[in-house]
């Protein structure tokens, strides 16, 4: 978000200060937004995982998939906690593209949901 340009360097030295960690949701065009945050990569997931549940009463995922930067374990536990809600299997968990992982950084875990 600093590199793009949606964060000020203040606001970022500030966030990892106090280590948190934004939940970021990409649209059909493409365009990104912060819609949530967390103090730990888990706490992320989990408020991940809430949201997804509130729109699996609306919506009905027809697959989804994983990738990670240089995080494979934290992405197949994510997996897990992803198909006993959505109550299938990803379609595939993979390591992102250099590129995004340079803007999300090392670590970054991230879910894909495809609708009906």
């Amino acid at each position: 978000f600093i590199r793009g340009g949606r964060l000020s360097k203040a606001k970022a030295l500030f966030a990892r200060a106090s280590h948190i960690v934004p939940i970021v949701s990409v649209d059909n065009e493409g365009d990104s937004t912060v819609f949530g945050k967390a103090f730990s990569q888990d706490a992320n997931i989990k408020k991940v995982l809430k949201h997804l549940k509130q729109e699996l009463k609306e919506k009905k995922v027809w697959g989804y998939s994983v990738v990670h930067a240089q995080n494979e374990a934290k992405a197949k536990w994510y997996a897990g906690k992803l198909t006993a809600v959505i109550g299938k299997e990803p379609e595939y968990i993979y390591s992102i593209a250099p590129v995004i992982g340079l803007n999300a950084g090392i670590g970054t875990v991230a879910v894909t949901l495809m609708y009906e």
